[in-house]
């Protein structure tokens, strides 16, 4: 009885402390348990055509097109090849799919998927060799590291081996 009257104060810091911990690491865990990315959605690697920036692909009434004037630039152009890849996210792989497959898909072209889920870049790295940090703001572009799933304020990181900031373009989320 004579401790917690004595270190009455320490035990009410000690005590807030940890339930700011217990809170903190609640907030950061409870939104990955509770909300998961549901819907896959296509991307195509390599869709401009040379440095004209027209999409190769283009999405009308849900369903994926290819664009007549990309094409007609395509024969110009030495970038012209072009991948079509569906992301599942339960199993966070991307497999390449024909642009048939792709026709046959419904798509949403929201920047938004319909569970609230978004992508977005992920860290960023310096391209250029001022990448340290007193000279970081020195470096010409910054690209990212990976794409990642935000959404419900949790974050689910892509797998990169597919999805490029430079040569990937998000399409559509698959409904």
């Amino acid at each position: 009885m004579n401790f917690s009257k004595k270190n009455s104060a320490l035990l009410v810091g000690l005590s807030i402390m940890a339930l700011a911990a217990v809170l903190t690491l609640g907030s950061i865990c409870l939104p990955r348990l509770l909300f998961r990315p549901k819907y896959d959605f296509l991307f195509a690697s390599y869709t401009y055509v040379g440095f004209y920036g027209v999409p190769r692909y283009l999405v009308q009434d849900g369903k994926l097109i290819s664009n007549k004037e990309a094409e007609a630039l395509i024969q110009t152009s030495a970038f012209s090849e072009s991948r079509l890849f569906v992301y599942d996210v339960s199993e966070d792989v991307g497999r390449e799919i024909t642009f048939e497959e792709a026709q046959r898909l419904d798509l949403d072209v929201g920047n938004r998927s319909p569970d609230g889920f978004k992508i977005v870049p992920g860290t960023q790295r310096a391209t250029s060799p001022y990448f340290f940090f007193p000279f970081q703001h020195l470096s010409p572009t910054l690209m990212p590291d990976y794409h990642c799933l935000s959404g419900h304020g949790a974050r689910w990181m892509l797998n990169s081996r597919l999805m490029y900031f430079d040569t990937s373009k998000f399409i559509g989320w698959i409904r």
